[in-house]
């Protein structure tokens, strides 16, 4: 966060120190938050809006979306010069949240541990041998790190988000529809939950998913598409997006079911006591896969 140049260094300070022992308490106590985003550029000039945002750290997965909704009459609306001027089609992202040791590791082209991620003891900063990591397809995988207690935590040096401003119902019906059916590794069920097959997962075919795509995307949408949606949204979860914004710079996340005690935690009292109506809070929808595995997770 050393970049993030419109908070002052006290300012970063307070923020790390106050994310540190929100992320602590997760691990201890069942959960406060599990990790966080930030990002050098705001997605909208008024702060935080939220269409249709979806994360990811691959070029060629964007790529592949982006041709998907050119050759759509209704979603290439959303690439038009005054749709992406008004909300920012793509801003590059940075990310660190705790990563389980059976999560399948985020590997390039070659099968080696991506350049963009590093993985790191969450208490001591430490990390672990990217040597080690190449050859393996999970954490669980080494035996170095799969028998430790302590927490492993990934950094996302080089993400992207995508903002699709969506204004219709057909836009809102389409652009799910497609995340749904090509943003997925592993199939997934009705209510956006993988789908088992005699205990295993299986992995998504007929359409084939665009090119590295995650186990469980992030897919968040914005309030107001709810609207589109009046008997609801079977595979998402209302949700609260948390985001400090100070000039350009902004600090988020999401929270589920632990967001009552997240408004009672004393980190986040001095957050609130120290940055003021630069901290917004705000409702959103996030996929129920992204909730349960992400968010939840304790």
């Amino acid at each position: 966060m050393k970049n993030m140049q419109d908070f002052s260094d006290v300012d970063l300070n307070l923020i790390k120190n106050a994310l540190n022992h929100l992320m602590q308490d997760s691990a201890q106590n069942g959960g406060i938050i599990t990790g966080f985003n930030y990002y050098y550029a705001l997605a909208h000039p008024s702060g935080l809006l939220i269409s249709i945002n979806y994360q990811h750290r691959n070029q060629d997965h964007l790529e592949a979306i982006l041709e998907d909704l050119r050759k759509d009459p209704v979603l290439s609306d959303l690439l038009l010069p005054e749709r992406t001027a008004e909300l920012k089609l793509t801003r590059d992202k940075r990310a660190v949240y705790f990563f389980r040791k059976d999560w399948p590791l985020p590997k390039d082209k070659t099968g080696k541990l991506m350049r963009s991620v590093e993985l790191f003891n969450f208490y001591t900063e430490e990390l672990l041998d990217r040597s080690k990591l190449d050859s393996a397809e999970t954490v669980n995988d080494i035996p170095i790190y799969r028998d430790v207690k302590y927490l492993i935590a990934l950094r996302e040096l080089d993400g992207i988000e995508f903002n699709l401003n969506v204004k219709t119902a057909p836009e809102a019906c389409g652009a799910l529809k497609l995340f749904r059916t090509k943003g997925f590794r592993l199939k997934m069920t009705e209510t956006g939950l993988t789908y088992y097959e005699q205990g295993k997962p299986v992995y998504a075919k007929n359409p084939e998913p665009w090119p590295d795509s995650d186990k469980t995307p992030c897919i968040i949408l914005g309030k107001q598409i709810s609207d589109f949606f009046p008997e609801g949204i079977p595979d998402f979860k209302k949700v609260h997006k948390i985001a400090l914004i100070r000039g350009n710079n902004e600090l988020s996340f999401c929270i589920h079911k632990k967001y009552q005690s997240l408004l009672k935690h004393a980190a986040y009292e001095e957050l609130k006591k120290h940055f003021g109506a630069s901290l917004q809070d705000v409702i959103a929808y996030a996929n129920n896969a992204f909730v349960i595995e992400y968010i939840d997770t304790e």
